[in-house]
């Protein structure tokens, strides 16, 4: 602001004062399409301040969109000679050398522009410039294979009925890639889904977006989740797929879901619990993890018992669970020495 003051006042700064003028006629011909005008204010900028590598830049940015992609090279080779440390004309001369086939160049001038961090490779994948390479040797290990990051994550090992199961999905991209998600395959049967929580986080080069499907196993099964696919369609078509994620649940040996089995005498129940008037609770006395509740009174939703949902863990691992109330309104699973039981 000082300087365009002084441009205003002092006839030294004329040629700041024209050079800034041109500029900006230029980038108000280049957004209305006008190229060829484009072009001609920014030479006209130039011959004003002849050294700004700025205006190297969008001098060769219009040359490019009127076709002419050497000049273009040129103006950002001149524009890194001044200022090597310039990362937008490292990527800038990086996008006109892949249009024009020289990949091998573009690769080293887009290495150099990561460098600088003018640049993240999702954004460089989310380019046209870019996009058709994607995958080419030329770019392996420099261009990610998809604009589209996809990362699932399931459930280690097996599960037991009754348990919680969570998936977990990464998508990363670049702004403003818009992306959608979706399953591919069959739902598994023993799983049923209860909640979906989203985690958007937004960064000046990518938007990464983490969604937790939370379910409960219900019945024993072997199989998969997925896989989930990842797509886009502007700026560029993208696409991205998930492994499918082995699912095993398991019911243990002794699950004993709708058992009229007792409660056993020998459970040190609390006597406020056991007692409670019409009131039914979950806890852990010693080795027993246990619910209890009225036999009259049973916990119900619409009049049907409910799945237990007890559960056992063992450094954040389910080892076992139980299954439903039994018709007394108790249930227990009782921790051995060396596994797990329901009894």
């Amino acid at each position: 602001m000082i300087l365009l003051l002084l441009a205003c006042r002092d006839p030294a700064f004329d040629p700041v004062r024209d050079a800034l003028s041109a500029y900006d006629r230029g980038r108000t011909a280049l957004d209305a399409g006008q190229i060829d005008a484009a072009a001609e204010a920014f030479a006209e900028a130039r011959t004003h301040d002849p050294s700004s590598p700025l205006l190297m830049l969008w001098e060769g940015r219009a040359l490019a969109a009127r076709g002419d992609l050497p000049a273009a090279e040129a103006r950002a080779t001149e524009a890194i000679s001044r200022e090597p440390r310039y990362g937008l004309a490292w990527y800038q001369r990086a996008a006109w050398r892949a249009r024009m086939g020289q990949l091998d160049a573009a690769a080293s001038d887009l290495t150099a522009a990561y460098q600088l961090e003018a640049v993240s490779p999702l954004q460089a994948a989310a380019d046209r410039d870019f996009s058709p390479h994607l995958g080419k040797p030329e770019f392996a290990g420099i261009l990610p294979d998809s604009a589209l990051l996809l990362d699932g994550r399931g459930p280690e090992g097996s599960v037991f009925v009754g348990s919680e199961v969570e998936l977990v999905l990464s998508v990363a991209a670049a702004p403003p890639l818009a992306f959608g998600l979706r399953r591919e395959g069959t739902d598994p049967a023993c799983l049923r889904l209860d909640r979906v929580v989203e985690e958007r986080q937004a960064a000046p080069q990518a938007v990464v977006s983490v969604l937790h499907l939370r379910s409960r196993a219900t019945a024993a099964c072997s199989g998969a989740i997925g896989p989930f696919r990842a797509d886009a369609s502007t700026p560029v078509v993208a696409t991205n797929v998930s492994d499918a994620m082995p699912l095993r649940v398991e019911a243990p040996a002794s699950f004993q879901g709708g058992s009229t089995s007792v409660f056993p005498d020998s459970i040190p129940v609390p006597s406020t619990l056991a007692d409670a008037d019409g009131a039914w609770a979950t806890g852990r006395v010693g080795e027993w993890v246990y619910a209890i509740g009225r036999a009259d009174q049973l916990p119900t939703v619409d009049g049907a018992s409910p799945e237990l949902g007890l559960e056992l863990r063992e450094e954040s691992t389910t080892r076992a669970a139980g299954g439903a109330w039994r018709r007394e309104g108790r249930a227990v699973i009782k921790v051995d020495s060396r596994d797990f039981v329901v009894d």
